[in-house]
C-alpha cells in the first residue's frame, strides 16, 4: 500500500491486521434488540483462527483501544 499514490499510511496501518467490524454507532436500544436476535442464532463456527477481540471508542475524532480481550487456546 506504501506505493499507492495518494494513499497516507497511519502507524496502525504500518502492520496491517486482517479485522471485522460487527457493529458501528449503536444506540443503547438498538443494541438491545441486535443483542436480542443475535441470542436466537446458533453459535457461530469459525474457519479461521483469530486470538483476540478489541473493542473500539470513538470519544472524539481519533479511534481508541477501549478495551482487548485475549483468547485462550489459539
Amino acid at each position: 500500500m506504501k506505493k499507492i499514490k495518494d494513499i497516507k499510511l497511519d502507524k496502525f496501518d504500518i502492520k496491517l491486521k486482517p479485522h471485522a467490524t460487527v457493529c458501528y454507532g449503536n444506540t443503547k436500544d438498538s443494541f438491545d434488540k441486535i443483542w436480542s436476535y443475535l441470542k436466537t442464532l446458533d453459535k457461530p463456527k469459525f474457519k479461521l483462527k483469530f486470538d483476540n477481540i478489541t473493542i473500539l471508542s470513538k470519544p472524539k475524532k481519533v479511534w481508541k483501544i477501549y478495551r482487548v480481550y485475549k483468547l485462550k487456546g489459539v
